[in-house]
């Protein structure tokens, strides 16, 4: 049909004739090479920020993580070789039970200086335990699998070795890099998001529910796993800079709440809940106008702990941050 058409238009249009068999020839090509590389769906609202780290955030997805400064975004960050996606569902069926497919990629950093690679899918409705598989061999790469449940769906995320980081004498710090990458993936009914300038980021938790914990100040003071479990939402800020300004994003509870009584903003240092308890005070304090409030971290090598309560000591919020 198509030698046809173009005989047809060659008999009546020489000039146009050229012209139709380059575009035909072009778009093949194109098609052919579409066929061997995946763009993520996210590719239009996912953002990687460069600063001390390379930070990963998705609105849409309530998602953000840090990745350190190995891996280094790029215009390729959101598409992926079909072929090292092939491989990865064959994996990801193999060790894990799950069947991804291209709609749900989400991101592809390559790391600056060595021969590693991270990747992250996202599959809605899908719930399963959360697990982790270290040292996977697969076809000469080592691979950590980790498969995290998100409220909405199943997050994956695959960190890749070849063979020569896997003789070197880093793999061992690489590793342990992998799994501090996971404990700063923030998810579910929280995230952070890191600006351009690199010295402010927002906690989102708009999306929070932990007013229904009924959990009180004096459970606070006397449980650090409240405030130094993963699950309890624990922020990371990088100790390279002087001061930090973060935004403090609550949730539409929160504003209910603000109308009806005083709601507080108080900050400790983490060490002083876990050596005085109940006798420590806050370094800071406020009480909200709003449900979001903007406040100016000095920067050291001590951990905080911020809780938002009234003055009865019913906690609506708790989050740590945690200097490294």
């Amino acid at each position: 049909m198509i030698g046809s058409i173009l005989f047809y238009v060659y008999m009546n249009k020489n000039s146009y004739c050229i012209i139709l068999i380059i575009f035909i020839l072009h778009s093949c090509a194109v098609q052919k090479h579409n066929k061997g590389v995946l763009t993520s769906p996210y590719a239009g609202s996912n953002r990687l920020v460069e600063g001390s780290y390379t930070s990963f955030y998705n609105d849409s997805l309530y998602i953000s993580e840090d990745l350190y400064a190995v891996y280094k975004p790029t215009s390729k960050s959101y598409t992926m070789a079909m072929h090292d996606f092939a491989a990865d569902k064959k994996m990801i069926k193999r060790v894990l039970g799950l069947d991804i497919n291209p709609n749900h990629f989400i991101f592809q950093l390559n790391g600056q200086h060595t021969n590693i690679t991270t990747r992250l899918y996202y599959m809605p409705n899908v719930a399963v335990l959360q697990t982790s598989h270290k040292n996977y061999k697969y076809k000469k790469r080592y691979y950590n699998i980790y498969s995290l449940n998100k409220i909405t769906g199943q997050l994956i995320q695959l960190f890749v070795a070849d063979e020569n980081v896997k003789r070197s004498n880093l793999y061992d710090s690489y590793l342990k890099e992998c799994d501090a990458i996971i404990q700063k993936l923030c998810y579910n009914d929280y995230y952070k998001i890191s600006y351009w300038d690199d010295s402010h980021i927002a906690i989102n938790l708009s999306r929070s529910e932990q007013y229904k914990n009924e959990l009180k100040i004096a459970d606070v003071f006397s449980d650090s796993t409240i405030y130094a479990a993963k699950k309890n939402r624990i922020i990371s800020i990088p100790s390279n800079r002087d001061e930090l300004k973060v935004k403090f994003i609550f949730s539409n509870q929160v504003k209910e709440y603000i109308s009806k009584e005083d709601v507080y903003i108080y900050i400790y240092y983490k060490s002083d809940i876990i050596e005085k308890g109940c006798e420590c005070s806050p370094i800071f304090q406020a009480i909200l106008q709003t449900n979001s409030y903007t406040h100016i971290f000095d920067v050291s090598y001590k951990d905080y702990v911020v809780l938002l309560m009234n003055l009865k000591g019913d906690i609506y919020e708790i989050i740590g941050l945690n200097i490294w």
